[in-house]
Formats: C-alpha cells, structure tokens, sequence
C-alpha cells in the first residue's frame, strides 16, 4: 500500500472505511442475492428464506441486549461507552419483534411458524452469531457495530417484493418483513453510520469492527448460497419443504 493511500484512508469517516471495506464482498453478496430472487423456485425456496432469516433475525434483540448490558457494566468510563449505549438502546427498541413479522410471512402461505421456531438454524447462522457473543463479552461491544452494518447496511427494494409476489403467486402480504425493511433500513443505516462516526474507538477497534463485518457478510453469503442450492431443503422439509 502505497503512502499516498495509507493518506487518503484516514481522510475516510469510520462509516466509510466500514463501506469500503466491505465493498469487497458486495459483488458476490449482489450475486447471490440475484440469483435467490431470479431462481426458477422461487415458490418453494422463499419459505425457506423466510425460516433461514428468522434464525438471524430472532437474535438480533438479544445481541444488542446483551452488548448494551457489557457497555453498561464495563465501559461507560471509556469515551466510547456513553454513546454506544444511547445507540444500542434506541435501536433495541426499533428491532422488537422484527422476527415475528417471518413467522406471520409464513403462516400466510401455509407454513407453521412452529415450524421454523423449531428448526435447527445452518452452521453458518450459528458461527455469525455465536461469534458476535465472544466479540461483546471477550473483546469490546464497539466491535459488534460491524455485524449491524451487514444486517442494516443493505436494505431490500420495495419492487423485489411485487416481483416476487407475481414470481411465486403468493400473496403481497406474505411479503411484509421484506417491505417494511425497505422503508426501515435506509434510516436506520444512517443511524449506524452516525453512531459509526460518533462513537470513540482507536484504530484497533476500528479494524476488528471491520473484520466483524467481513466474516458477518461472508457468512450471510455462505447462507443464502445455501438455499439456492436446496441445501437447507433436509433441514426445513418437515412443514416447509
């Protein structure tokens, strides 16, 4: 790397360097995406995706619970500390019962949301979550800003939900979580780079907040990968195959 564009980096905000950083794996991301919403089975692999994000989704307000009380406990005498607990608590209030909305998406086309409740979640669901728990308790919450970037940072498109829709002959409806993350995210993605930029963290934070994010999209791709290719068909066929 050369002088000019160690210089030009730091110029970056934190946010921005989190953008870029991560725009290294957005082409595949896209990719991925793409083909799920393109896929010839649409009808039968969108359950699935609703089952396979309500693994993510059902434990987003726990980390964020669980990040505000090690900030509390540990660090509101760091700089970083006050602002990132007003951050997590304003958005724990934001995210509640986000992951029922994927149960109601289902039961509108038929599927139990015992079903997905019950289901065990892909070993990459548990590794990208699992590893957001050491990360709180074992190195800083700050770091945990990199998983939210992921999971806020690339928010859905309304039209995807009206083709879908039309794709798969379920009702629009079935498609609320998808919607109303459409009309969510965009604001609460410039709520976290705003927190991004405002919360205090040395450079080494910085990095491992970014490598978090890394490994958290890697992770998401490997997952969606994974129901384009009717890998979690075995797992899910018992009320949504």
């Amino acid at each position: 790397m050369t002088t000019a564009t160690t210089t030009a980096r730091a110029r970056l905000t934190p946010s921005a360097r989190m953008r870029a950083t991560l725009s290294c794996l957005l082409p595949e991301l896209s990719r991925v995406s793409e083909r799920f919403w393109e896929h010839p089975e649409l009808p039968v692999i969108y359950p699935r995706y609703l089952a396979a994000m309500h693994t993510v989704i059902r434990a987003s307000v726990p980390l964020m619970q669980d990040a505000l009380a090690v900030t509390r406990e540990r660090h509101l005498g760091e700089p970083c500390g006050p602002p990132l607990a007003a951050y997590l608590d304003k958005h724990i209030g934001e995210e509640m019962h986000h992951d029922d909305w994927l149960l109601e998406d289902l039961e509108r086309i038929g599927v139990p949301a015992l079903a997905a409740v019950k289901h065990v979640p892909s070993p990459a669901v548990t590794a990208m979550v699992g590893a957001q728990y050491y990360y709180i308790r074992h190195v800083h919450p700050a770091v945990f800003l990199g998983y939210i970037a992921v999971l806020e940072g690339y928010p859905p498109s309304e039209r995807q939900a009206t083709v879908a829709a039309r794709l798969t002959g379920y009702p629009i409806t079935a498609f609320r979580t998808l919607r109303k993350h459409a009309h969510l995210d965009p604001a609460h993605r410039q709520d976290l780079y705003r927190a991004i930029d405002s919360v205090p963290m040395d450079e080494a934070l910085h990095g491992l907040a970014r490598a978090n994010a890394l490994q958290t999209m890697n992770y998401l791709i490997t997952l969606i990968n994974e129901i384009n290719e009717g890998v979690l068909s075995s797992r899910l066929e018992h009320g949504l195959g």
